[in-house]
């Protein structure tokens, strides 16, 4: 990978195509032999301040979140563009995609914000408070399934299109890391390497 990058995020689809961002609006895409040169995906970057994480479910798929509550569509040949899915500009800590037609970004404050795709209709919900905790991740399965993370050792489950109390059942601090693979099979981890698997609601 470049040194000219110090990434915050990776996130891969297969050992042909990854993308990594970085906090200075910048993007690398992977292509299973070399990284592209950071780019800046075609977004003025007066409009970005520094991303968060990006996720990707395809190479002409990938959404990535930033400090000023923006996120990021960009992948392969597709044309990136830009939307402010935080309306209160409140700075987006990570996303998970599950598919073309559902991610889930979450924010600073507890809030989520929810992307779906109905045929050609694409948008994302308002933010929607699910936490007192500033949430730190989230990770989601192809089935839809998603968890939310917290810094205070709390998770917040997304399943069926319904979010779920957060709960205080993870004996972690703030948790900086969460992947799920299946309902049943999630692992958090925290400052300290401690993990703990969580099991199915």
């Amino acid at each position: 990978m470049s040194t000219s990058i110090r990434p915050r995020c990776l996130s891969s689809v297969s050992t042909r195509f990854c993308a990594a961002v970085d906090a200075t609006n910048r993007v690398l895409l992977f292509n299973g032999a070399s990284w592209s040169r950071p780019s800046t995906e075609g977004v003025a970057t007066g409009k970005v301040r520094g991303y968060n994480a990006v996720s990707c479910v395809a190479p002409q798929f990938c959404v990535a979140v930033e400090e000023n509550g923006n996120e990021l569509f960009f992948g392969g040949a597709s044309k990136p563009f830009l939307h402010q899915a935080d309306t209160y500009f409140v700075p987006l800590t990570s996303v998970a995609c599950a598919t073309r037609a559902l991610c889930v970004a979450v924010d600073e404050v507890g809030n989520e914000i929810t992307y779906t795709s109905h045929g050609t209709a694409l948008s994302w919900s308002r933010p929607g408070h699910i936490d007192l905790y500033r949430l730190t991740a989230v990770s989601c399965t192809r089935a839809g399934y998603c968890l939310a993370v917290d810094d205070n050792g709390g998770t917040v489950v997304f399943n069926h299109g319904d979010w779920y109390p957060a709960t205080r059942t993870v004996p972690l601090g703030a948790i900086t890391a969460v992947s799920c693979v299946s309902r049943a099979t999630c692992a958090a981890t925290d400052a300290t390497r401690a993990a703990v698997g969580t099991a199915k609601i």
